[in-house]
């Protein structure tokens, strides 16, 4: 099985979010690039499963879908238990996410109900919806 680079994408601005999730056996990762100012694509950051040393019998697929806007960096990993889609901060003005290795939030897709909705995030809102196929993130 390969690593299924590019599988996902998002782009925001000079970031380009690449998911790839076949990489770690299955298990998945997520590749944040900038685009520097001599307009070369940059690794700037790579997110990692938090379950990786969870087992399961089958694939958790991290970086299945993948999102991002001025706020959030979201990924999606459909194939762990009901599925999960984790959310990390994203500030691309500072850059101060770049440190952050865990999401600060986790949600199940049994939290949802029909899998989509509004989610508050302090003062905050953000839409999003979720299947094995889509991950959609809009403003509420």
């Amino acid at each position: 099985m390969g690593d299924d680079f590019g599988f996902s994408i998002a782009l925001h601005k000079d970031y380009l979010l690449i998911g790839a999730p076949g990489s770690n056996n299955g298990y998945g990762a997520a590749y944040l690039y900038h685009k520097n100012y001599e307009g070369d694509w940059v690794l700037f950051k790579t997110y990692e499963n938090p379950y990786s040393g969870v087992f399961q019998k089958y694939a958790q697929k991290f970086g299945y879908n993948v999102a991002l806007n001025d706020q959030y960096v979201v990924i999606a990993s459909p194939f762990y238990n009901d599925g999960n889609v984790f959310i990390y901060d994203f500030n691309p003005d500072t850059e101060d996410f770049a440190h952050q290795n865990t999401p600060f939030k986790t949600i199940d897709v049994r939290e949802l109900g029909d899998v989509e909705g509004c989610y508050e995030v302090g003062p905050n809102q953000f839409g999003f919806g979720f299947s094995p196929f889509h991950l959609i993130m809009t403003n509420c």
